[in-house]
């Protein structure tokens, strides 16, 4: 594992780690909101044995402590803002011939916020959930509106 750090364009500090060195391939991952990066590092050490360079990070406000006072917190800024940033550092320094994106729930759908995206090769999905509750079947409907509406309110009581 080797340490490194990017800056945003709101002048954010993130830090990353990364797996493997002079692979031909990357893979960024997006993690889950609140998911340390620990979390990936045996799936890391895997791929970069493997031959794939693997790039960790984290969203603004997740892991490390950070004074966010002025600046956005929220999906839209962790897509477009800090996950750009990333794929910026890991193109520039890892220079691999193809670049991953792997979503761990919200980080699969925070791939389309990346100014960069055009970057991409492919995008690996994992647990990323739809939505939109129009785009579920009848029965998931009823279990997500017995969730919200029931469960949840009494859990938080």
């Amino acid at each position: 594992m080797i340490p490194g750090t990017t800056t945003t364009t709101d002048q954010v500090q993130l830090k990353l780690e990364y797996f493997g060195e002079g692979c031909k391939m990357a893979l960024v991952i997006n993690p889950a909101i609140g998911v340390k990066r620990s979390l990936y590092r045996g799936f890391a050490e895997f791929l970069a044995q493997h031959g794939i360079t693997v790039l960790l990070y984290n969203y603004r406000g997740m892991e490390d402590q950070q004074n966010l006072d002025d600046k956005a917190s929220d999906a839209q800024t962790w897509g477009s803002v800090d996950q750009s940033a990333v794929i910026n550092w890991g193109i520039n320094n890892l220079a691999p011939k193809k670049l991953f994106v792997l979503g761990h729930s919200i980080g699969g759908q925070l791939v389309g916020f990346a100014e960069n995206i055009e970057h991409i090769d492919g995008v690996i999905h994992i647990a990323s959930q739809k939505g939109d509750k129009r785009l579920w079947p009848w029965q998931g409907r009823i279990k997500l509106y017995l969730l919200w509406h029931l469960l949840v309110p009494l859990m938080s009581r």
